[in-house]
Formats: C-alpha cells, sequence, structure tokens
C-alpha cells in the first residue's frame, strides 16, 4: 500500500491512496502506528463498501424544479430558482388584478 503525506499547519496528514482513508496527527510516530495497523485485508473492504450517497439533491430547488441553468441571484444575495420566481410573479399579478 502506499500513502500520501501532506503537511498542514505542523500536522501531518496520510492518506491510503487506494482506499482513501487519512490519518491526521501532530506526530510523525503516531502516523507511522496507523499506517503500521492499516492491513490490506482492511484496504480491501474499504474498497469494496459503496459510497455515502449525498441526501440533498442539488440538482433541484426545494419545490422540485431543475435548478441547472435555471437559477438567477436575487438582492439579497440568495439562488433563486426562475421557476419559482416565475410562480411568484404570477401570484403576485393575480393578486393585483383580483385585487
Amino acid at each position: 500500500m502506499t500513502f500520501l503525506h501532506t503537511r498542514e499547519a505542523g500536522a501531518l496528514t496520510s492518506t491510503c491512496t487506494l482506499c482513501g482513508t487519512a490519518n491526521r496527527s501532530l506526530s510523525e510516530h503516531t502516523i507511522l502506528l496507523t499506517q503500521r495497523a492499516h492491513t490490506w485485508q482492511e484496504c480491501q473492504e474499504m474498497r469494496a463498501q459503496p459510497e455515502p450517497v449525498d441526501e440533498t439533491d442539488v440538482a433541484r430547488c426545494p419545490e422540485g424544479h431543475q435548478r441547472a441553468g435555471n437559477t438567477s441571484t436575487d438582492k439579497s444575495g440568495y439562488i433563486r430558482c426562475l421557476a419559482c420566481r416565475r410562480e411568484d410573479y404570477a401570484a403576485k399579478r393575480d393578486e393585483r388584478q383580483a385585487g
């Protein structure tokens, strides 16, 4: 197994290049011990596990409209779905015409 080492703010991070398991410590001795404890069986089991699924669907707005290429930024800096914006505008227009 091969490990990729990076140092940031005095801490050393060791990442297995096969399964992606990362260990971070201020002590190089601790990193060495965790590398020795990382067996090929554990590495193979980590690679066999499915990737975790992200539960948030960023491709859709909270109302369920497609979001790709369908957004704008409002005055407050929030990203708005154009379909939701059109629905809000239509509702306000109907209120003005009715009232």
